[in-house]
This record gives C-alpha cells, structure tokens and sequence, in this order.
C-alpha cells in the first residue's frame, strides 16, 4: 500500500505545484526554512540516554495556539525535550515567536514524500511523534511504523468532508488509524467516525478539545468591577444587557 502511495504522490504533487506556487506568492512568508519541505532539517545530535525527544506537528496558527498547554505540561518533566513543526508559513511564524525559547527546535514539516520524510526523520530522531487534529500522513507514519517509534494524534477532528472522502478509501484509513499508539478525539462524533472508519476502539479515547482547554484568570475584585463600572458609565443600580 505505502508504494502505492508512493507512486501517486510525486505525478498528485506536480499537478499541484502551480497553485501552492501561486498561494506562497501571495501569502509570502515562506523563503525562511523553506528546504526543510524537502528534508533539509537541521540535524540535530542524538537523544541523550534517558531523555525522551517528541516530534510535535501543528499545522497552522490555531493549532499552534491550541498546543501551550501541552508543551507547558510536557516541559514539566526534564527528561522530555520538545521538537516543534507546522505546515503553514504563518504556523512558523507563530512558532517561533512563542516557543523560541521553550522547545529544542522549530521547523516546517517536510512534504510527505518518502525522501524528504526519510530525510527528516534522520536529522530529528525522536522518541514518540504527535500529529494534531485531522492530519494523516501517510509516509510519516510508515516511517514511524518502521522504526517502531509510538505516533499519538490529540485533538483528533474528522469533518464531514474527510469522513467521506475516508469512508470511499477505507482500506487506506483502516491502515493509516491502526498506526497510531492512541487517537484522542476531540468530540464524541469524531470518536464514532474514527471508530466506524476501523480504528482500534482500545485506541481512541474521548478527551475533548485542546483548543478549550484553558486555564480561566482570576477572577475581577470588587474594587476593579466598581472603577470598571464607572468608566463605563453605569451606576451601582443600573441593570446591564450583553450581546454577543
């Protein structure tokens, strides 16, 4: 199956060069690191013994933003390093701007292509991959597979258009969910799709949404919500309508 996909992936890649050329035109963004889409990431030197190195993917801003709290919980213990890639120009941009500081290293993912996959997957050398949302890649996960190496997906979304896209290649989807350690899902319907489409019922698990999971500020003291009051202009007594 994997050579299959193979096959496909370099003719299905050059149809799209034109649009993905035309779109890193537009958005801009995309010079920087940019060889590390073909497996130029920078090496990086063995896994000391008994530390741990995970791969963490998020592919864009949102997912970028959804991911503090896991690396803040993951960074709690300091046998654990962190290396962070994402897919998007702006997802990097964001990256690095907030976890500069915080992870072992920051990319971009390589094009799923067995070369630039094999490539990168040489220069990182992690302990445990972590895939967010709906990202299913193929030749990452054989890669994965192959060097017995424990791939995770938290946050698991399967919208209405991947569940029947999968549900027409169900064979493929079957696979590629069997390779994974856990699944996450982020909803109860997520946990049903991923479920119907073949995935080990052992291996999800329904833990909700990252991106909600927040920690809430202390509350306003009744001194700040009485000057807040005021600079809005309401009295004590006024009664207040929000709409949202």
């Amino acid at each position: 199956m994997i050579w299959f996909y193979r096959l496909l992936y370099l003719p299905g890649l050059l149809i799209a060069l034109p649009y993905y050329i035309l779109r890193m035109w537009r958005r801009g963004g995309y010079a920087k690191s940019f060889q590390h889409r073909f497996g130029r990431f920078h090496r990086l030197e063995p896994v000391a013994a008994g530390k741990k190195r995970i791969w963490l993917q998020a592919v864009s801003v949102g997912e970028v933003l959804a991911i503090g709290p896991l690396i803040d919980a993951l960074q709690k213990d300091p046998n654990v390093e962190i290396v962070l890639t994402t897919t998007t120009s702006t997802g990097y941009s964001e990256a690095r701007k907030r976890y500069a500081e915080t992870v072992k290293s920051i990319g971009i993912f390589p094009l799923d292509f067995w070369l630039f996959s094999r490539t990168t997957w040489n220069r990182i050398q992690p302990s445990a991959v972590i895939l967010t949302e709906s990202e299913l890649w193929p030749e990452h996960l054989h890669q994965a597979r192959k060097r017995k190496i424990p791939a995770h997906l938290i946050n698991a979304r399967i919208s209405d258009t991947s569940f029947r896209r999968y549900q027409q290649v169900p064979t493929l989807a079957r696979r590629m969910l069997k390779k994974f350690r856990g699944i996450y899902a982020a909803s109860e319907l997520d946990h049903a799709r991923l479920l119907e489409l073949g995935c080990p019922a052992e291996r999800i698990h329904s833990t909700g949404s990252i991106k909600f999971d927040v920690a809430i500020g202390e509350r306003c003291t009744e001194e700040a919500r009485t000057t807040l009051r005021e600079d809005l202009g309401f009295s004590a007594g006024d009664k207040k309508f929000l709409f949202c």
